[in-house]
């Protein structure tokens, strides 16, 4: 064999496997960090996530958090979130063209209450931040944003309830579709009523 032939072979290889640490050590093939410092790559690929309108998840940025070097690299980054439960749901009934007397009514839950959740005045408490989530039409990792920033318990698939409510939410179903799914697997609607035993 050539040694030239031999010489680019190797160096072709050497390549790959370069490219096969970073992969490994960033987590995803990202020319856009290539070689730089660790803290400067995690601000430059939150800076070009955030851009396109990317959210990561909460393990992701546990991880990244932990391969920090520092903690204020890590918040550099602006990946900590200021929203408020207000907020929040401004965006989502604004993302969709909603208004809060159709929220709800598609959510079951009394108009003032609604009005005060809104303003501020009062927190919805796990089962009405579900109903708001179902009214709105909110996505399963809205809803579960919804109910951290309410700070109240995610939805577990671990528990019965909350896997049939996982279910409705991720198959469209309007909240009082998911009330007769609950009352169906006799497990305790959304509006409290307990099932037949």
């Amino acid at each position: 064999m050539d040694v030239q032939i031999l010489i680019e072979r190797t160096g072709r290889h050497a390549a790959i496997q370069r490219q096969r640490r970073h992969t490994a050590r960033c987590g995803r093939n990202n020319l856009y960090t290539e070689g730089t410092h660790p803290d400067v790559a995690t601000a430059r690929r939150a800076a070009y996530d955030r851009h396109h309108g990317k959210e990561h998840l909460t393990e992701d940025l546990l991880k990244r958090l932990l391969a920090s070097s520092s903690v204020e690299s890590y918040l550099d980054t602006h990946e900590t979130v200021n929203t408020t439960l207000t907020e929040f749901l401004r965006e989502l009934i604004d993302a969709r063209r909603l208004k809060r007397s159709e929220v709800a009514r598609e959510s079951g839950i009394n108009p003032t209450v609604v009005y005060d959740i809104f303003a501020g005045k009062s927190r919805p408490g796990r089962d009405h931040a579900i109903m708001l989530a179902l009214g709105i039409g909110c996505t399963l990792r809205e809803t579960q944003r919804l109910l951290r920033l309410d700070s109240v318990a995610e939805l577990w698939c671990k528990d019965r309830r909350d896997a049939i409510v996982i279910w409705c939410i991720e198959h469209g179903m309007s909240r009082a579709c998911t009330d007769d799914e609950l009352y169906r697997l006799g497990e305790k609607t959304l509006l409290g009523t307990n099932p037949l035993r």
